[in-house]
């Protein structure tokens, strides 16, 4: 074996420690990275093989009722492939296994065989056929929440009679991979289901025998969804149309779209982080071991070894650093991206959800290690190509010592002789103290940020479920009633208030843009919804105009005082200019809002509401929603204990195990970046450190001198360190927030306290092993000459 060969695997050796520590920071970038990476692509790869699989619809239009012939008249608009006629319509069901009934949506199919579009795959069972008992296929998430099989049987109330229905499947549907209700924005298996139900029976309970409400299209690939958009609101008009709208606007499609892009933007910004500082520590060490290795180079080159080997010895040197954190991470990041992936099956419902591992990302993980690192590592290793071997045999030269910033600011007081040698080496070199704080500033930044999540998933649900809505339960109106029949509802037993807001589906336009929302008008003196802007300050709605979700502001560039086309699709799709008076932060969708008086002016109608908040007491809150559910008039109820439930169940549990992984990790970073900076003072003081004994000072006070030091380091990083971890927080969030969530920029005192106490902690792991260095320090080898 070459010289240099042995000479690489015993330094290799004597790094052991250092290499640990990058491996730590280097195996929680590429795991994140890779689980991530892996992530994303799993869940576009099930949606995409899904979609195209059982053949999601392009286009999707509801409308009160029109008869079956006028599919023929939708199919030949241009640009459409293919149309599917069917009916779709609510109704109540009662459980067994609950006091309160569920809101079930059912929807029409073919007397034989699958619909054209949205196909359903059946888990087990059949499909629905027509017969004297009414049969359904369920929807898998209710099916698991209400326990039911093939062959299970419960009631629902349609079109104000109770009707028994036989399950005789189990399915999920490309139209509901995220299950959920137009008045809810979070799934809710236990009180919303799915149901499809043969044609013909659906027609008859549902009274629209020879009739549809609802239609999906295909279009070809060359056409753009605006024009058939516009086609198809035209037509249905007369039929009650509540406006067309493409694939990209679906609600559960969104959904999944979303977290997608999360998962794309997590895949970047975390590893990023990670991987800089995992440089930054190999250039903190290759630095000083180049410095140290200077006669040993200088050897090398003059017994014949070239610039090129000895580069290649210290590159190699590098690599096998970074493989030692590389491998792990490949293995921890599959072993990650698996637990995601069978999380996401309970959060999405798709056939199957394999984690897929391509050769791409292993490529693009086993470079983010390694690159980096050798990176970092560059300017060091140029530094002993530029070494001459008589110049590189001699030592370095002395340090010039003259008054620094410490001198210079204490003048002539009098300091402990240990006092003043901490204050001194500490600002002698200026330049190495700022890097040293900027990578412990940097640690410190990514234990906040991960620690950060838990507060502002707590922000998000006290801030929309506490502050925002108010109310106990939430009730939406088939139609719009007067105020008098809005306090029919005031009269049931339990409720304490109640409040009547007006909402409209609208289609917004500006410039190039467009999209279909809802448009709410609240009343003057409503207590039991809030419109607060993120940092929690009450926002009040404009005298006259239109208030828009920041969401416009920022993507839109809508200014405050230009004007939108307000297109009111339940009104004969009526278009109006209104002028933008202000904007709000919503954190759960997006709405647009004015005084309810300004909306009952441009939907010229009297004064009607078709949903209201309820303030209930608290043993009766069950109650009234069994007794709501109940009644023929309304639509859906909301419970917003339920729909907090739900939200903590399943985005709250992926939020929380993304959060301790990076938490895990994020100290593992803060252990490697001190514990590089105390091995690199103490590699460079041992002479001063081995003379200090030889003078007489104990193992204690040498201790107490290297402690002292690394811990005024760590104290000028804390203010820093806070600093950017709210920045890197703001910059973590900007590449996640979408149209379905906007979580706050929120950090607790407790969350910088406890990421300080972390590194407080590693901080106390480090001087063990400093205590241990200091015991075994040679005195003989360290007091060498080193002329």
């Amino acid at each position: 074996m070459l010289a240099i060969n042995k000479k690489l695997f015993r330094d290799f050796w004597n790094l052991k420690l250092q290499t640990l520590s990058i491996a730590l920071i280097v195996i929680g970038g590429l795991s994140i990275l890779l689980a991530s990476w892996s992530s994303y692509q799993s869940l576009k790869k099930a949606r995409d093989d899904f979609y195209v699989k059982y053949s999601f619809a392009d286009i999707f239009s509801e409308f009160k009722r029109a008869p079956s012939g006028i599919i023929g008249e939708l199919k030949n608009i241009p640009g459409v492939e293919n149309i599917d006629g069917r009916i779709m319509i609510d109704s109540i069901a009662n459980l067994a296994n609950q006091d309160e009934p569920a809101v079930t949506r059912i929807i029409s199919m073919p007397t034989s065989g699958q619909p054209q579009f949205n196909k359903l795959y059946l888990r087990m069972g059949r499909l629905p056929v027509e017969g004297n008992v009414a049969e359904v296929v369920v929807h898998e998430g209710f099916a698991k929440a209400h326990k039911l099989i093939p062959g299970s049987q419960f009631q629902i109330l349609i079109e104000g009679h109770l009707e028994i229905v036989q399950v005789v499947g189990i399915a999920i549907s490309p139209e509901f991979v995220y299950a959920l209700s137009s008045a809810a924005p979070l799934p809710d298996d236990i009180h919303y289901g799915v149901l499809w139900m043969s044609y013909l029976t659906l027609s008859r309970l549902a009274k629209l025998q020879d009739s549809i409400n609802s239609v999906t299209a295909s279009i070809s690939p060359d056409t753009t969804s605006g024009n058939v958009l516009s086609s198809f609101d035209r037509i249905l008009k007369p039929y009650g149309g509540l406006g067309a709208y493409a694939r990209d606007r679906q609600i559960s499609n969104m959904f999944v779209e979303d977290e997608i892009v999360q998962q794309k933007a997590m895949a970047i910004i975390a590893p990023v982080i990670f991987l800089s500082v995992a440089a930054f520590l190999v250039n903190v060490i290759f630095s000083r071991l180049i410095a140290l290795n200077r006669s040993q180079i200088a050897t090398l080159k003059a017994i014949g070894f070239t610039n090129w080997e000895v580069a290649r010895h210290y590159l190699t040197l590098v690599i096998l650093i970074l493989m030692v954190g590389t491998l792990p991470g490949l293995a921890i990041g599959a072993w990650l991206g698996q637990i995601f992936s069978k999380m996401y099956l309970d959060f999405f419902h798709f056939p199957e959800l394999k984690f897929h591992l391509s050769y791409g990302a292993l490529i693009i993980c086993v470079l983010s290690g390694i690159l980096p690192g050798l990176l970092g590592a560059w300017q060091s290793i140029r530094n002993a190509f530029a070494l001459v071997p008589a110049e590189a045999m001699r030592p370095p030269m002395p340090p010039v010592y003259q008054k620094n910033l410490f001198d210079r600011a204490v003048g002539k007081k009098r300091f402990r002789p240990l006092s003043k040698m901490i204050f001194r080496n500490i600002f002698h070199r200026p330049d190495r103290l700022v890097m040293i704080i900027l990578g412990m500033a940097t640690a410190l930044g990514i234990i906040v940020t991960s620690f950060s999540w838990s507060d502002m998933l707590y922000e998000l649900l006290d801030t929309q479920f506490q502050r925002i809505q108010r109310e106990d339960l939430s009730v939406s109106l088939l139609k719009p009633v007067s105020l008098n029949g809005l306090q029919e509802l005031s009269k049931s037993t339990g409720v304490i208030s109640i409040e009547g807001y007006r909402v409209t589906p609208v289609r917004i336009r500006f410039l190039n843009h467009k999209k279909e929302l809802s448009l709410t008008g609240w009343p003057d003196a409503t207590q039991m919804r809030q419109s607060l802007s993120l940092n929690l300050n009450k926002i009040t709605l404009p005298e006259n105009g239109l208030m828009l979700g920041r969401f416009f502001q920022k993507s839109w560039g809508v200014k405050e005082g230009d004007k939108v086309e307000v297109e009111l699709i339940e009104s004969n799709s009526k278009k109006i200019m209104i002028t933008v008076a202000g904007f709000s932060d919503e954190l759960v969708g997006l709405t647009a809002s004015m005084k309810i008086q300004e909306l009952w002016k441009i939907l010229d109608e009297e004064a009607s509401y078709n949903m209201a908040t309820i303030k209930a007491d608290s043993n009766k809150v069950n109650f009234l929603y069994t007794e709501f559910k109940n009644i023929p008039g309304i639509e859906a109820v909301i419970l917003k204990g339920s729909v907090y439930k739900g939200f903590q169940n399943t985005m709250g549990s992926l939020i929380q195990l993304s959060t301790s992984i990076l938490i895990f990790f994020a100290m593992a970073i803060a252990v490697g970046v001190i514990y590089n900076s105390v091995r690199v003072n103490f590699s460079e003081r041992s002479w001063e450190m081995a003379s200090l004994r030889v003078m007489g000072f104990e193992k204690g006070e040498v201790f107490t001198l290297i402690l002292a030091e690394v811990s005024l380091q760590i104290f000028l990083c804390l203010i820093p360190g806070c600093i950017i971890g709210y920045w890197m927080t703001k910059l973590s969030l900007q590449g996640i927030h979408t149209e379905t969530f906007a979580f706050p920029v929120v950090i607790h005192t407790q969350t910088y306290i406890k990421a300080i106490l972390v590194v407080l902690i590693s901080l106390g792991l480090c001087s063990w092993q400093i205590y241990r260095m200091i015991d075994k320090l040679s005195l003989v080898e360290a007091l060498k000459s080193r002329e």
